[in-house]
């Protein structure tokens, strides 16, 4: 049993089931849920790790659940100027409206600084797989450094973000292309013209 199994293992112990055959631990398979509400009930309802006593909600992804692409934030981002400037540089450069694209989160609840998130990251990491699976996109964008080395463990270790920022990664069914989160982009306005020739670069493989 390799640690792709195992952490399936954790998470359906977590969640309620008592007995887990031996066809839910393909590595090829992980639907836990029969439907897309399910899964967002269980997100909103979830209790798994530390972060459920520190954050006021648990919050679902949002978005077309049949659109190409799907958009991987490190966490709930509330600042409605930050995301109304990121949907407006969607619609500039990819002439996306709000119906073609699906964002979700690494972690469903507000992070805390002060505390080590690596179990957090464990626990709430097969939301993220579980919605990948239903949506079945083409392209995933990991939005910042944090979300690309948690999605691309493995294969990130001895390369660095920089390196791997703006290139398409085969990433199971779909590709997997790193660059950087709306944070960094707001703290480091010169970083946008790379962020905006790494959005454009989308176009040409949807």
């Amino acid at each position: 049993m390799n640690d792709n199994d195992l952490k399936k293992l954790y998470f359906l112990k977590a969640i309620g089931y008592n007995f887990v055959g031996k066809q839910d631990l393909k590595s090829t398979s992980c639907f836990y849920f029969d439907s897309f509400d399910k899964l967002n009930n269980q997100i909103i309802n979830c209790n798994l790790c530390c972060l459920k006593n520190y954050s006021v909600k648990s919050y679902t992804g949002f978005g077309n659940i049949n659109s190409k692409i799907i958009f991987v934030m490190l966490e709930p981002n509330l600042n409605t100027n930050i995301m109304d400037n990121f949907f407006e540089l969607l619609r500039k450069y990819l002439k996306f409206s709000e119906r073609d694209f699906y964002i979700s989160y690494l972690l469903h609840c507000k992070k805390q600084m002060s505390l080590d998130l690596s179990d957090c990251f464990f626990k709430c990491r097969p939301y993220l797989d579980e919605e990948m699976n239903f949506i079945k996109p083409k392209i995933i964008v990991a939005l910042g450094e944090d979300v690309f080395l948690n999605l691309y463990i493995q294969n990130a270790k001895n390369s660095s973000f920089e390196s791997l920022r703006g290139s398409f990664l085969k990433f199971g069914n779909a590709f997997l292309m790193a660059t950087y989160s709306l944070d960094k982009i707001i703290k480091n306005p010169s970083l946008q013209a790379n962020f905006i020739n790494d959005l454009n670069k989308i176009k040409d493989v949807l």
